[in-house]
């Protein structure tokens, strides 16, 4: 069986993150292993999680905050999905320049992309695969 991917949780509901758990939690290959609500603790949590992916929720009109965008350039390892939370905008972030619209992905796929660590993406339409190598550059 392939490694499971560990995630961290980011949104300030703890009902949302509840049901954001318990929908990734039921693929075995998926696993959280942390959740965070404040985003002052977000650093602490990075710095001891040893996480995949961070999966963060915000509302429509906010963008991703800053602490993310330099986790990411101090971890290229990790991975981003960012869902707001009317689920009108899906978006993976990886690095903190490289960034992929899923906003037509349904949960399964979404499932999907974590447990393959993102590496690969449908992109427009679902007919053009794309495959990032590690240093996150589209090749």
């Amino acid at each position: 069986m392939p490694p499971t991917k560990r995630i961290i949780l980011v949104d300030g509901s703890r009902l949302l993150r509840g049901m954001l758990k318990r929908a990734i939690e039921r693929d075995p290959q998926l696993n959280v292993v942390a959740e965070v609500d404040k985003m002052d603790q977000f650093p602490s949590v990075i710095q001891h999680a040893n996480a995949d992916w961070i999966f963060l929720t915000i509302p429509p009109e906010k963008a991703i905050p800053e602490v993310v965008d330099h986790t990411l350039h101090e971890h290229p390892e990790l991975r981003l999905l960012v869902m707001s939370t009317d689920g009108s905008r899906l978006r993976m972030r990886w690095i903190e320049t490289h960034e992929t619209s899923l906003d037509q992905k349904n949960l399964k796929e979404i499932m999907d992309i974590l447990r393959e660590n993102g590496e690969k993406v449908s992109l427009e339409k679902g007919s053009l695969m794309s495959r990032f190598n590690t240093s996150g550059k589209i090749g």
